[in-house]
C-alpha cells in the first residue's frame, strides 16, 4: 500500500479496465501497490458492489467516485445511488451526454434541466453529483460555448463538473480559463499525462478553485496500463 498523502491521488480504473476484466483483485492490488489511495469506477467487472467494495478495503483504496453512463439517468438511476453508497462513494459522475445533446443550445439547456433533476436525486441520497466534459462541449455554436452554457444552466447546489484538462486541451482551449471562470464548480478533475511545468501550473490552479480529487485517466496506453498508472503517479505525487 501507498504512504500517506495530505491529498489524495486517486486512479480513474478505466485506465486498467483490461487488467480488471483479467482479474479484479490483483489488479486492484497493483494500483494500491503504486500509491494510489482513491480510485473512481467505471463500472465492477462482473462484481457485485458489496464483493467490488470488499476487494476495495482488502487493499485499502477508496472510491470517492464513479462514472455513470446517461441512459441511467432515468429508471435506473435510484439503483445506482443505492450501489454508489453501498461502493462508499462521494460523488457520482455522468461520464458523457449524447453529441445530439450539444446540436442546439435549447439542447443544451434541456440537458441542463435533466442534470438539474438527477442532480437533486443524488442529494436526496447524501451523494454529489457532476458531469465529466470531453471535447465535442468545447465546440463552439451560435457563438457561445456549450460548456459554458451548461455551466451557468446547472444549479451549483445540484450540479458540479468534472474538468477534463486532457480533453479540453484537445478542443483547443485552456483549462485555466476553466478553473479560474468557475471556482468551486470542479470538485474533481481528470489529468493524463503532460510536461512537468503544465502539471505543475494545472494543479496549483486546481488548488486555487477548490478542487478536492485529481484522478489520473489515460483511455489508451501506449505500453501497459499498470506502467502508464505508475509513471503518472510519480509525475503528480510531487506537485498535488
Amino acid at each position: 500500500m501507498g504512504e500517506s498523502y495530505a491529498r489524495p491521488l486517486g486512479l480513474q480504473l478505466y485506465t486498467v479496465r483490461r487488467n480488471l476484466d483479467a482479474d479484479v483483485e490483483e489488479t486492484l492490488a497493483a494500483v494500491a501497490g503504486i500509491g494510489y489511495t482513491t480510485v473512481e469506477l467505471a463500472g465492477l467487472h462482473g462484481y457485485t458492489p458489496t464483493a467490488f467494495r470488499d476487494a476495495l478495503d482488502a487493499v485499502g483504496l477508496r472510491a470517492v467516485s464513479g462514472h455513470v453512463q446517461f441512459d441511467t439517468l432515468g429508471a435506473d438511476w435510484t439503483r445506482y445511488l443505492d450501489e454508489a453508497e453501498v461502493l462508499g462513494q462521494e460523488h457520482v459522475v455522468c461520464a458523457a451526454a449524447p453529441r445530439d445533446a450539444f446540436r442546439s443550445l435549447d439542447g443544451v439547456r434541456a440537458l441542463a434541466d435533466t442534470l438539474n433533476g438527477a442532480g437533486e436525486a443524488a442529494r436526496r441520497a447524501g451523494l454529489g453529483f457532476a458531469y465529466h466534459n470531453h471535447d465535442f462541449e468545447l465546440e463552439a455554436m451560435e457563438g457561445m460555448i456549450p460548456l459554458d452554457l451548461l455551466i451557468v444552466g446547472c444549479d451549483p447546489a445540484l450540479v458540479q463538473f468534472e474538468l477534463d484538462l486532457d480533453w479540453v486541451r484537445t478542443a483547443g482551449h485552456d483549462p485555466a480559463r476553466y478553473l479560474a471562470a468557475y471556482p468551486d464548480r470542479f470538485p474533481l478533475v481528470h489529468i493524463g499525462e503532460a510536461p512537468d511545468a503544465v502539471v505543475g501550473a494545472d494543479l496549483a490552479r486546481a488548488s486555487a478553485a477548490g478542487v478536492q480529487h485529481v484522478f489520473v485517466e489515460h483511455d489508451e496506453t501506449p505500453g501497459p496500463a499498470l506502467g502508464a498508472a505508475a509513471r503518472s503517479f510519480r509525475q503528480l505525487r510531487a506537485a498535488w
